[in-house]
């Protein structure tokens, strides 16, 4: 039993690291066109999920979080995490 409660819990910190490194890597290339195209307003978005928001002030490139998109993007990939975990244990 006790077993089941730490797969369950390194899946989901499995699952929350892949989220960081995803929502790290879309904003980083937000902010990558952002610069090369010297926008004024660029929205991150994972497949039509809005996760972040830069916006151009007085020069200045501000970004803000959109903390449902994240929250969302974070929760899916935790869940896949665990169902991947639970099929490989069930396979063996």
């Amino acid at each position: 039993m006790i077993k089941n409660y730490k797969k369950l819990i390194l899946s989901l910190v499995i699952g929350f690291i892949a989220a960081i490194l995803i929502l790290t890597i879309f904003i980083t290339i937000g902010y990558n066109e952002v610069y090369s195209y010297n926008l004024d307003n660029y929205d991150v978005m994972i497949m039509g999920l809005k996760i972040y928001d830069i916006t151009k002030i007085n020069g200045e490139y501000i970004g803000k979080s959109v903390d449902y998109g994240m929250g969302i993007v974070t929760a899916l990939c935790m869940l896949v995490s665990v169902v991947v975990s639970f099929i490989i244990k069930r396979d063996k």
